[in-house]
């Protein structure tokens, strides 16, 4: 049977801010032992720095905000996802929704952004340099269900090399990419990291993505709605995010996820130079900005946005239920069916 590997889009955010980091990684409720069961849904509250990333739909009537990826909180005003998430997308018709477990509830908040920061150097084919870093309009006030994860405190990648990891998502519960087949309850499970453990089955990515499988019966996986939900790696009691979903091996013939085949994430250890200038540059921006009167003075230059350039590619894009001309696909999905 032939395969294709199709781009799941992420998004991301970051945050180096003191007391952001002394309050990361450590949920309110846990719902974390030796084994999760793969697939399962999570416990409220027990993931409070996910976030579903909303696209904004206008019609005469009504308007409506479609989940077309993830992201994890880093800071209070900061989420990483991935760059293929939000690359198509103008900050205008983004937002994110947080601290709930739940796709579709009532008197839903959603946060708008203020500046998107796409890695530079991302490309789409092959799939590298997949981060992007968002700045909220505003700050959020950590509570039970809303509080940042930690980034990881070195940029040694191997750090979970053939360890046990767990991803999170909304994604397809069957493998399809329809939005009807998200699933409404935020859902986790537990994967192995193979790089350099099963080099034949990872192809010829795991040097610059994470290359994960679920290794149990259940084969679960990420798949169409789970882009740029967190990889996330359990030490010194607290929560590191050293990954974030990217993209995954369809079957060719009917376009499901094939999860008997690893997932690839993009490896976060890598980026910590990256955000941490991104995340000072922000900080010094804002400085000058109090500090200079605009009504006498020239505005300060604002930070370029760090966009890619659209390249012709082989790897199918796609948008939430159909092709556009970019052909993004902005879907994320932890399937727990086998699709073999």
């Amino acid at each position: 049977m032939k395969i294709h590997n199709i781009i799941l889009t992420l998004f991301m955010s970051v945050s180096v801010l003191s007391e952001d980091f002394l309050s990361c990684g450590k949920p309110s409720i846990s719902n974390f032992n030796e084994r999760i069961i793969n697939g399962e849904y999570a416990m409220p509250n027990s993931w409070p720095w996910m976030v579903s990333i909303r696209y904004l739909v206008k019609s005469s009537d009504e308007e409506t905000h479609y989940h077309v990826c993830a992201g994890s909180l880093i800071s209070s005003n900061l989420v990483l996802t991935v760059a293929s998430c939000v690359d198509a997308y103008s900050k205008d018709v983004l937002s994110v929704t947080i601290g709930s477990n739940y796709l579709n509830e009532t008197n839903q908040t959603f946060y708008s952004f203020s500046e998107i920061f796409v890695h530079p150097d991302y490309a789409l084919n092959p799939k590298k340099n997949d981060i992007a870093l968002l700045k909220l309009a505003s700050n959020l006030a950590f509570k039970e269900n809303i509080s940042p994860i930690c980034l990881p405190t070195s940029s040694n990648v191997s750090t979970i090399f053939d360890q046990s990891v767990v991803i999170i998502g909304w994604g397809s519960t069957n493998g399809e990419n329809n939005r009807s087949k998200l699933s409404n309850t935020l859902l986790q499970a537990t994967l192995k990291i193979q790089n350099e453990e099963n080099p034949s089955i990872c192809k010829d990515y795991e040097s610059f993505v994470y290359c994960a499988l679920d290794t149990s019966i259940k084969k679960s996986n990420i798949c169409f709605g789970d882009s740029g939900g967190p990889l996330m790696f359990f030490k010194d009691e607290k929560w590191y995010l050293y990954g974030l979903s990217s993209f995954i091996t369809v079957h060719l013939n009917n376009f499901t996820c094939k999860n008997t085949e690893p997932g690839f994430f993009t490896m976060v250890p890598n980026y910590l130079d990256w955000i941490e200038t991104v995340t000072k540059n922000l900080e010094l921006l804002s400085t000058t900005t109090k500090l200079v009167s605009s009504s006498i003075h020239k505005r300060p230059k604002k930070l370029k946005k760090l966009t890619s350039k659209k390249k012709n590619s082989k790897t199918t894009r796609l948008i939430i239920g159909k092709l556009t001309s970019s052909m993004v696909y902005n879907y994320q999905n932890l399937s727990t069916n086998n699709t073999n």
